[in-house]
């Protein structure tokens, strides 16, 4: 028989026991508590960010640099000189994204092969000789679908000759108006981070405002109305592709002038570095009032960011 000292430790764990033990059959048991609920998602702002913003990029285009065994090139003062290469950007920055409005800057520096007069000679084996420096400013704005809007000003300088073979002097410039239509569905990631702007093949139609441009004998003319085709041809897809860029001017008020032809083939060598892009191509000048045609072979190196 339990002392007593013993009975409170007793009615302690007869307690403790009958809150542990299971209920018997047949008793209910007390429901549980229905759960709180669910707080629903704060609304979005109404301009809040699209959640995949981080895959735009603020600005893209295409580094290269073109070297030419041969060929000859009509500089702006209608001298001809012998090109050795060409570094060329084409740079876009977003203006208004809401709006698909961009600016865009094409430029092409050019350098000649050395010669007398014409060289450098403490540059040793990298001698090479400024000629000509070209560059395109201007806006685009992507209006409707695959319709896109174009207005820019063209320049082209000579660097350090002129008709002395000396001094600078000489140099091409006008105002121009562009409407391009898209072909594929490359041009609805514009900007994106895997837009690839050497596959956003177009047409268009346009129309030279004003001024003047040199032809193969080295006399200036009077441009008007112009069209212009980029198309592309994958090969190999991702890595393996053909390349046209051709462009046909009128001169005032309209009549057949120029045919610039940029053709080849391009290649994607490396999978570690896919932007990575090696081109070999033709560019030909055909020349429709002075009768001539001229032929440049290239190869390039480039870069698509």
């Amino acid at each position: 028989m339990p002392t007593r000292s013993a009975a409170p430790l007793l009615g302690l764990l007869v307690g403790v026991a009958c809150v542990l033990a299971p209920p018997a059959r047949g008793q209910d048991v007390p429901p549980e508590a229905p759960p709180a609920p669910a707080v629903p998602p704060p609304a979005p702002e109404e301009n809040a960010a699209p959640e995949d913003a981080y895959a735009y990029a603020c600005a893209w285009g295409v580094l290269g640099l073109r070297g030419y065994p041969f060929g000859d090139r009509v500089a702006p003062n209608g001298v001809v000189f012998n090109p050795l290469f060409s570094l060329d950007l084409d740079f876009n920055v977003w203006l208004w994204r809401r709006q698909n409005l961009y600016a865009f800057f094409d430029t092409r520096f050019w350098a000649q092969k050395p010669g007398n007069n014409q060289t450098n000679g403490s540059q040793g084996v990298f001698d090479f000789s400024k000629r000509e420096l070209d560059f395109t400013p201007g806006v685009a704005w992507t209006y409707c679908g695959s319709w896109e809007a174009r207005a820019f000003a063209y320049s082209m300088n000579n660097l350090n000759r002129g008709d002395s073979l000396a001094s600078p002097f000489g140099f091409n410039d006008g105002i121009g108006l562009e409407n391009r239509y898209y072909l594929t569905g490359e041009h609805a990631r514009l900007g994106q981070g895997d837009y690839d702007p050497t596959h956003d093949s177009f047409v268009s139609v346009g129309y030279y405002v004003t001024k003047d441009m040199i032809d193969l004998s080295g006399e200036t003319f009077k441009p008007s109305l112009f069209t212009r085709a980029y198309l592309t041809y994958d090969l190999f897809p991702d890595w393996c592709y053909l390349f046209l860029d051709a462009q046909f001017i009128t001169e005032r008020p309209v009549k057949a002038r120029l045919l610039n032809i940029d053709v080849g083939v391009a290649v994607r060598p490396l999978s570690c570095v896919p932007n990575f892009e090696l081109r070999l191509g033709s560019e030909d000048v055909i020349d429709f009032g002075a009768h001539g045609w001229d032929t440049r072979l290239y190869l390039s190196v480039g870069i698509i960011f």
